[in-house]
């Protein structure tokens, strides 16, 4: 098996603080300029309640494409019936599958992704749908794309997500649980 170095600069920002975040607002530009994406989110839920909210987003630069106004840091209620019915990656995440790395969405099964909505929502091209699960619940994604063409996800790449969400897996549940409109 090989291993990946992890970067110092990646490191270091999970050994900075304690604190969600600070951690998060320092994450996104370094994860985004070490994968090299165009954009990448963090998207925080509450399990139980089913409110979520997308306080944290980074994109490489102004021409990159906004998320949708929906997707902001205003905690609210998640629809089940769009999520777990039309978002199979969405499903995936709830079922407590691992982290999704698509490189093309053109070319992704019908059952692991719904093209339609990517287009309409977030008009990426390739994606990663890595999930933040603590006790077998899911308190997050954070998704780094590409928009203008396919995009092979290195084992390089998959190390670095795999890492991060492997460290922010406990700060999501603490932003959540201190932030989390009741």
């Amino acid at each position: 098996m090989t291993r990946f170095h992890i970067p110092s600069v990646l490191s270091q920002v999970f050994n900075r603080s304690d604190d969600a975040e600070t951690v998060f607002s320092e994450l996104m530009p370094v994860l985004g300029s070490l994968l090299q994406c165009d954009r990448i989110f963090l998207y925080l839920r509450h399990p139980d309640s089913r409110m979520g909210c997308t306080p944290f987003i980074w994109q490489q630069s102004e021409e990159v494409p906004s998320l949708p106004d929906s997707y902001n840091a205003q905690w609210s209620l998640e629809d089940p019936q769009q999520l777990e019915q039309q978002d199979p990656l969405f499903a995936a995440a709830l079922t407590g599958k691992p982290s999704i790395f698509i490189e093309d969405i053109e070319e992704a099964a019908n059952d692991i992704i719904n093209k339609e909505l990517e287009h309409q929502q977030f008009v990426h091209r390739a994606l990663v749908h890595a999930h933040l699960s603590h006790n077998h619940q899911l308190w997050g994604i954070l998704e780094p794309c590409m928009f203008d063409q396919p995009r092979t996800w290195t084992a390089s790449d998959q190390a670095l997500i795999n890492y991060t969400v492997a460290q922010s897996e406990l700060l999501a549940v603490n932003y959540v649980k201190e932030h989390h409109a009741q």
